[in-house]
């Protein structure tokens, strides 16, 4: 998926449905100003039950904190579902210009930011190790990542999980954003 912040998040999706990618047209509009767009990085396998309980525990949640949160709701899915880790590798939310995300290693987020693009996750330098979790029955252990990055107008954040992220170039991600007229036309090139 891909982001690319205007005024609001526009988001490109493929290989996503709609309901694993968006939140509900009915949601309450001051509640997405304080909490923010929240996007669920999940491949086809993902349970659409994972999804709900995601969106549910996150918006109803008493914390306005991003980041804990998300930690919070993606380590109680992945301890309720251990497959889960391997499905489901990373929540983002889109907050103002400012974006939030908790993945495992197995989910990537770019930053392309003018003609500079620069890995955020996995990536020591700009995310930050918050947990390990153990190993639980066939998933093996994880380490959770955490990342607050602020953008500019125009900026774009690609997310992909890794098995897609490896045919993913920074020459691939620049020639994406300079054809394509949408995000979802971004998304499709980057995923063939």
């Amino acid at each position: 998926g891909i982001h690319v912040t205007t005024r609001v998040p526009v988001c490109g999706r493929a290989n996503q449905s709609t309901t694993q990618t968006f939140l509900p047209p009915e949601a309450d509009p001051a509640l997405l100003t304080r909490k923010g767009y929240l996007y669920v990085l999940a491949d086809s396998r993902a349970d659409s039950a994972w999804v709900a309980e995601i969106r549910a525990q996150y918006y109803n949640s008493a914390s306005y904190d991003v980041l804990p949160c998300l930690q919070k709701v993606l380590t109680a899915v992945y301890r309720a579902s251990p497959q889960a880790r391997e499905f489901m590798p990373m929540l983002l939310v889109v907050q103002g210009l400012d974006i939030f995300a908790v993945g495992t290693d197995t989910g990537v987020i770019w930053l392309a930011r003018f003609d500079e693009i620069k890995r955020l996750l996995p990536n020591m330098r700009e995310a930050r190790l918050l947990d390990t979790l153990p190993p639980d029955g066939d998933a093996p252990a994880c380490n959770l990542y955490g990342l607050q990055q602020r953008l500019s107008i125009g900026d774009a954040v690609i997310m992909a999980t890794q098995p897609g992220a490896q045919r993913i170039t920074d020459t691939a991600i620049r020639r994406a954003l300079r054809r394509a007229e949408s995000a979802d036309k971004v998304a499709a090139t980057l995923a063939k």
